[in-house]
C-alpha cells in the first residue's frame, strides 16, 4: 500500500479529503503545518464523522493516543477508542499500515495520503486515508488529524 506525499495527484473519489487538505493548507500560513488552535472543526463538518484526532507522545518513544474519534470511525470499529493507545487496539486487517502512516507524518512533518484495504465484517473495503500534522511549532508534530473516505 503506497504512501503518497505532497504534491498529491488526487485520485478519483477523494473530494472530501481534497477539500480538507485545501483547508489545512489555508491554515498553515508561513508554517509547515498549523497548530490545533488554528483549525476549527466546524470548518470541516463535511468529513467530521470520518475524522480521528491523535495526540502524539514523543518520549520515551513515539506513541499515539486517540483524542477524538468521529462517529463514522466508532461505527466502523464497533467501539469508541477515545483515550486509548493506538497500539492497544491496532486493526489487524490493515497490517500496521495506519501506525506506519502516522509515524511517517510525524517523522517527516508532512501530510500523507494512502489507499487502504481490508476485510471488515466480511466485506472488503477500500478507502483513502489523509493524515495531516498539527503542532505549535514547525520543529515538532503534537497531533495528527486523520480523515478517511471510502472508495465507491
Amino acid at each position: 500500500m503506497t504512501l503518497l506525499v505532497p504534491p498529491f495527484d488526487w485520485p478519483p473519489q477523494t473530494d472530501r479529503l481534497t477539500r480538507l487538505y485545501a483547508y489545512w493548507q489555508s491554515r498553515c500560513g508561513m508554517r509547515l503545518f498549523p497548530a490545533r488552535s488554528d483549525i476549527d472543526p466546524v470548518d470541516f463538518w463535511y468529513v467530521w464523522r470520518d475524522t480521528v484526532l491523535l495526540d502524539v507522545v514523543h518520549e520515551p518513544r513515539l506513541r499515539f493516543f486517540y483524542r477524538l474519534c468521529g462517529t463514522g470511525h466508532v461505527e466502523w470499529r464497533g467501539k469508541d477508542l477515545t483515550g486509548q493507545d493506538v497500539e492497544v487496539d491496532d486493526t489487524p486487517q490493515l497490517g500496521g499500515t495506519s501506525l506506519a502512516g502516522w509515524t511517517d507524518c510525524v517523522a517527516a512533518r508532512r501530510p500523507n495520503l494512502q489507499k487502504l484495504e481490508g476485510i471488515f465484517d466480511d466485506r472488503r473495503l477500500h478507502f483513502w486515508t489523509l493524515r495531516l500534522p498539527l503542532g505549535d511549532s514547525d520543529a515538532r508534530v503534537d497531533m495528527v488529524l486523520t480523515a478517511r473516505q471510502v472508495a465507491r
